[in-house]
């Protein structure tokens, strides 16, 4: 089963009606590279969110906006989430560090990272 949700067109997450702040991974490297460039942040925790909130189904509307097509987000548990990766392929040290990412968003849900 293919769960990207350009294919599916569905957005298979554990997090419920909570929302997130999704930041563009070209705004993550930008920010790296002034960090790495200019330095004097060694040791720091950087919390980094884009510029806005928004719930699982504003995050669907916004994908379906981009491709042109519709997305629909659909709460799954976590358990499901994390066998759904496992099966495909990816490497279990990395699922437990989602399932840890995930734990922490769902227990403190009103974060916005």
């Amino acid at each position: 089963m293919d769960h990207t949700p350009v294919r599916s067109r569905t957005l298979r997450l554990p997090f419920g009606n909570i929302s997130l702040s999704p930041i563009d991974a070209e705004d993550i490297a930008k920010i790296a590279y002034r960090l790495l460039r200019d330095g004097g942040h060694e040791g720091e925790s950087l919390d980094m969110t884009g510029p806005e909130a928004l719930k699982m189904d504003e995050i669907a509307a916004r994908i379906s906006a981009s491709i042109g097509k519709p997305v629909k987000y659909v709460s799954i548990t976590p358990e499901e989430r994390r066998r759904d990766l496992l099966d495909r392929g990816l490497p279990e040290d990395f699922v437990d560090a989602l399932d840890e990412q995930t734990e922490e968003r769902l227990r403190h849900p009103s974060l916005r990272c």
